[in-house]
């Protein structure tokens, strides 16, 4: 190989140039990481930043809590309706003018609005509350009653299996059943639960005025 000053020149500057391409890429990549390194959030920054968090973490705490507490808000009007109305039908027996009020309506909506009442007391005592409907499909779930007066004896029920019940579910079922001794097809509904059930000797008392039972044989 011919050596020579000019190829010496010639080599120094392609390695000039070179070293020069390089250091420009380094500069490049160093301008970057600086302004990558000036977005990077202050201390200040990131301590309001964790302030805010645990401003949102709180906020939505107390929304959680105010959502429980519209949820026991709402389930004691429903219940105070009731017994209002219980109250009421007592009043109007008593001067015989009780009256039903018969229409047809949904069941299940009926069957809903009860279990949504108890539901948040029946969560905090981990019990599950299920609904079941047999049959009644053909009926597209509409039936003829008193709806309210329905409500109010299986709000009475549900409330008294909740009473007796330390774990598993309670069940409210509805299902067509045809009576013999009318010809005729009525509507049954069942609440059944996994408690320790009501001794035979106590059954009667669900059906007399300012009765109550214990719970003392309940392990």
């Amino acid at each position: 190989e011919m050596r020579n000053p000019l190829n010496s020149i010639i080599n120094q500057n392609g390695k000039f140039e070179y070293i020069l391409e390089q250091l420009g890429k380094f500069l490049t990549g160093a301008d970057l990481k600086l302004q990558e390194i000036k977005a990077l959030p202050t201390k200040e920054e990131v301590l309001r930043g964790l302030d805010s968090l645990e401003m949102v973490k709180s906020m939505t705490s107390f929304k959680n809590e105010l959502a429980k507490v519209k949820k026991i808000q709402s389930s004691s009007s429903k219940i105070l309706k009731f017994l209002v109305n219980d109250i009421l039908d007592f009043a109007r027996l008593k001067s015989n003018k009780f009256k039903k009020d018969v229409k047809a309506f949904d069941v299940r909506e009926a069957v809903s609005e009860i279990i949504d009442i108890q539901k948040y007391q029946a969560q905090q005592m981990g019990i599950e509350l299920r609904s079941r409907f047999e049959d009644l499909e053909q009926l597209n779930f509409m039936i003829t009653s008193d709806e309210q007066r329905i409500q109010q004896v299986l709000l009475n029920l549900l409330s008294n299996a909740l009473k007796f019940t330390r774990k598993g579910h309670i069940e409210i079922s509805c299902k067509p059943i045809f009576r013999e001794d009318i010809q005729k097809w009525s509507i049954q509904f069942c609440v059944r639960d996994t408690g320790v059930g009501i001794k035979r000797t106590d059954q009667g008392k669900l059906f007399k005025l300012f009765s109550t039972l214990n719970r003392t044989d309940q392990q």
